[in-house]
């Protein structure tokens, strides 16, 4: 099975039907949780998204936020302790760990800042 990752394109609720899907699934990985969070404390949100045979098997919210002392930063969901990786298997996680620090290097941030307790 081939996995790729991108931006999310889709509706909010495409997103947030697969996130309610998946048990690792915390508040934080809903699509508007981002939103909410750009509104209040600003920052880029971007939604990365696995798929395999054009359905989505991960997703990664993500927030590039200027972080005093460490320059631009870019968070898997800042203001919540966990908001990481939500995939149905190890290839989908690996391809969306991949995807994101290829993010991390095109915009600009000095590093990528994981908020998850299941570990990679």
């Amino acid at each position: 099975m081939t996995v790729q990752v991108a931006e999310f394109d889709g509706s909010a609720a495409e997103w947030d039907d697969f996130v309610r899907t998946q048990s690792v699934a915390r508040f934080s990985h809903q699509y508007e949780w981002l939103q909410l969070i750009q509104t209040v404390y600003g920052g880029t949100p971007h939604y990365l998204a696995a798929y395999a045979d054009g359905k989505i098997v991960g997703v990664m919210p993500l927030m590039l936020r200027r972080v005093l002392g460490d320059g631009r930063v870019l968070i898997s969901v800042p203001m919540a302790d966990e908001g990481g990786i939500v995939a149905e298997d190890d290839l989908a996680e690996s391809a969306l760990l991949e995807g994101a620090c290829e993010l991390t290097d095109e915009v600009g941030a000095s590093h990528l800042e994981l908020r998850q307790r299941e570990p990679l």
